[in-house]
């Protein structure tokens, strides 16, 4: 994974122009029910779980912006979101993690859509 903090905060992650945004538009569907998420992360490819999870790395690391009460609720599921930005575990073990984790992939998911929907499909909507 490409893993280099960017310069500010602000800027979009050098993976963002290769992004599976099939995969990402029924991961944060408003309307995509629990379990067809979980179907997802259960079935999605390794490059699709390295993408999500860059952008969780790059959540923690401060590139993608998180409030204080974000923060608070992240310190929560912190074993666990150590486990998945690991690079010494192994991509299936942070699938089936995910997976499980129904409250942390729904927080990852609030936090994480509004910042998808601008640098993803905004950038879509501008090359068409």
């Amino acid at each position: 994974m490409d893993r280099q903090p960017s310069s500010s905060p602000s800027s979009t992650p050098s993976s963002i122009n290769h992004l599976d945004t099939h995969f990402l538009h029924i991961l944060f569907d408003h309307n995509s029910p629990h379990l067809q998420r979980q179907n997802i992360i259960k079935h999605a490819s390794t490059e699709q779980m390295k993408e999500f999870l860059e952008l969780v790395y790059n959540m923690i690391h401060g590139n993608i912006s998180v409030t204080k009460k974000q923060i608070t609720q992240l310190r929560k599921h912190k074993r666990t979101i150590n486990i998945l930005v690991n690079d010494r575990v192994v991509i299936e073990r942070k699938q089936k993690i995910l997976a499980n984790s129904y409250h942390l992939l729904l927080l990852f998911l609030s936090i994480l859509g509004p910042w998808v929907h601008e640098h993803v499909f905004e950038s879509l909507m501008d090359t068409a």
